[in-house]
């Protein structure tokens, strides 16, 4: 009779070699669960900048159209656009001379609005002798600057927006919105 000398193998694991799968399982759990976090931050941001770059859009959008609007009478020749600090002017809004498309910044919002004579209106929506009605706010944004838009001879064609995001880490995005009619500028 021959007598084997190995020891049968049992089945199952040591206690250290559970320890060691226990260790290896919380170390992938803890680095999944950091990406996760991680990630989640990611589309956070993500999701921020994509809500900043949508309301510059439509901002553009909305001011390109409304400044398309106006329409200078040929005969009025070079027009001058009243503007002082945060808001401006722009007269002859679809052609007429007592309609008035503004701009406005104010508490970090830019708003777009008509201006209208009109001497029937309450005295609660007058202002100077104008109807005034917003048509659409955008912001937040640290800073906006509103310019007339000229050309290389400082000739009037349209209306410049510079828009400062809140967020630093983003550039100042700039627009400039053509009028529907140009001016007829006399040459001397």
């Amino acid at each position: 009779m021959k007598i084997n000398k190995t020891a049968k193998l049992e089945d199952g694991f040591t206690f250290i070699e559970l320890m060691i799968t226990l260790l290896i399982t919380s170390l992938l759990i803890i680095g999944i669960s950091k990406g996760l976090i991680g990630g989640s931050k990611v589309v956070e941001k993500a999701v921020a900048g994509s809500s900043t770059t949508i309301t510059i859009l439509q901002m553009d959008n909305q001011i390109r159209s409304m400044v398309s609007r106006v329409y200078f009478p040929f005969w009025y020749g070079n027009i001058d656009i009243e503007e002082n600090s945060g808001t401006i002017d722009i007269p002859f809004y679809e052609g007429k001379n007592d309609s008035f498309l503004y701009f406005s910044f104010e508490n970090n919002y830019l708003d777009i609005g008509l201006k209208k004579v009109n001497e029937d209106s309450p005295e609660e929506n007058r202002q100077s002798g104008y109807n005034m009605e917003k048509v659409q706010s955008y912001g937040a944004f640290s800073r906006v600057d509103l310019k007339p838009a000229v050309n290389k001879k400082d000739e009037v064609f349209g209306l410049q927006v510079t828009v400062y995001p809140l967020n630093k880490k983003y550039p100042p995005v700039n627009v400039i919105a053509r009028f529907g009619s140009n001016p007829i500028f006399i040459r001397e």
